[in-house]
């Protein structure tokens, strides 16, 4: 409908400066620009990050997580932060969507491109070379203590959990 249009995107880390590049488990903030010829109600917002297969590997959606904008300025930039970054390094792509009282407003295919380089995800010291996407996670052994003498912080991790 091009009732709203995206007019630029970057990237910011945690303490608002642009970046070049997000860092593996460090928090990212993609930024984009928009505009409209007056104030809009009823706003949603996605996009989405692709590997370079074109496998999409996530979608950051307002709808999906409730943060829909009922009213928004006709100008202005939206935010999506992502607290520690899971993904590898590498070069990611996405597609910029989204609505106004649900009719399409903009839809960009390959709206944006972002360099990830690597970090230390877990705190440890160490990188670790395996997998696309890393997670946090506890280990936990019954009648044992943790390698670093903490205990798990993960509340679901039963110890009566077996597989």
């Amino acid at each position: 409908s091009g009732v709203l249009r995206f007019t630029g995107f970057w990237c910011e880390d945690a303490a608002g400066r642009k970046s070049s590049s997000a860092v593996l488990g460090q928090t990212v903030c993609f930024c984009f620009a928009y505009q409209a010829n007056y104030p809009l109600s009823n706003v949603s917002v996605a996009f989405n990050l692709r590997d370079e297969a074109g496998a999409i590997l996530v979608n950051c959606n307002t709808s999906d997580v409730g943060s829909d904008y009922t009213q928004l300025p006709s100008t202005g930039t939206l935010r999506c932060a992502i607290p520690s970054f899971p993904f590898r390094p590498g070069r990611y792509r996405g597609t910029l969507f989204s609505t106004v009282n649900g009719e399409v407003a903009d839809w960009i295919q390959d709206a944006l491109a972002v360099e990830v380089s690597d970090g230390d995800f877990y705190g440890s010291g160490k990188l670790s070379p395996q997998g696309k996407v890393l997670i946090r996670y506890d280990w936990k052994a019954d009648g044992s203590e943790p390698a670093f003498g903490q205990a798990s912080t993960n509340p679901e991790c039963a110890s009566n959990v077996r597989i």
